[in-house]
């Protein structure tokens, strides 16, 4: 349960400062202006997660939501590659385990791809995103957590006699 509150928090995080892109104001400073995380994090729901993972350095909205995105895409190829790992021990899981893991590999791939496209949206702009493009953006950071979550909820549906694969694995879509 900590793991999907976690889950839920750093994708918050990630679609305020995404609204901010789209937005002409973060308490009334130009977006482009050059700040601190510990500021930009204060409009997140949770500021130290937010501040833990940005880098210390200043930065303006703009680069802080690349980076986010940049980030979440890496964590989602490392979420890849494990689910890859656990897949190859198949003959050794319960056939429910590989289901789920399954399930898990095709929804992270399609946040990879989600990732991959918001990526390509919001470089192609060195300021506020169109309209249509911040709603995009947004739509997409929302399917993914929803992908995330169904991942997170099947695999903890499973039997307690998959715990180790839960618990392996929790980590993984935690930092996703």
């Amino acid at each position: 349960m900590a793991s999907k509150l976690f889950s839920l928090a750093t994708f918050s995080s990630f679609l305020i400062i995404f609204h901010s892109l789209s937005s002409p104001s973060l308490a009334d400073v130009p977006l482009d202006t050059p700040l601190p995380p510990e500021t930009i994090c204060k409009s997140t729901p949770h500021p130290s997660y937010c501040i833990s993972v940005l880098p210390h350095k200043n930065a303006n909205v703009y680069d802080f939501g690349r980076f986010s995105v940049q980030h979440a895409l890496s964590q989602s190829h490392n979420l890849f590659d494990s689910i890859e790992n656990h897949l190859q021990l198949g003959s050794v899981l319960p056939q429910p385990a590989i289901q789920a893991l399954e399930d898990c590999k095709l929804l992270t791939l399609l946040n990879i791809d989600f990732l991959s496209s918001s990526l390509e949206t919001v470089n192609k702009t060195s300021g506020v995103l169109a309209s249509l493009d911040a709603d995009d953006v947004q739509t997409l950071l929302s399917a993914i957590l929803t992908n995330q979550q169904t991942c997170s909820d099947g695999l903890e549906s499973l039997p307690s006699s998959a715990g180790s694969l839960i618990n392996d694995l929790s980590a993984s879509i935690s930092n996703c």
